[in-house]
């Protein structure tokens, strides 16, 4: 319960958040959690399909690696491996020149077309 009042998270989360992007390791016969590469690349394909459904399917992707500390060159290949698309129309924020990476908008175009589709047999 510390751990949730010092982090504004709800208890019933806490779990499932520790469970699922960090690795637990036991030092001195207490719990320590850590993030490696592999939890850290999870939880940052969770924040971008959890930031596109809160923002319509429509981001910048300057402003969210700005808020996230990672470069574009981090970022940019996990939001095409969600199946975002660049869109070459700014965003309608105010950008001081053309190469603010906050006027570069990726989009999730949903539904989704189905890779195969199931038939009846015919008979």
């Amino acid at each position: 319960s510390s751990l949730s009042s010092n982090a504004g998270i709800p208890v019933p989360f806490i779990p499932y958040l520790l469970q699922e992007f960090t690795n637990k390791k036991r030092v001195r016969q207490q719990d320590t959690y850590f993030v490696d590469k592999k939890k850290k690349e999870k939880l940052l394909n969770f924040i971008i399909v959890f930031y596109l459904v809160l923002c319509d399917f429509d981001l910048p992707s300057g402003y969210l690696a700005k808020e996230l500390m990672v470069s574009q060159d981090i970022l940019l290949p996990h939001l095409r491996a969600t199946g975002c698309t660049r869109l070459h129309k700014p965003m309608e924020v105010e950008v001081k020149s053309s190469k603010d990476p906050t006027s570069v908008r990726y989009t999730l175009k949903v539904p989704f077309k189905p890779i195969f589709s199931i038939t009846r047999k015919q008979r």
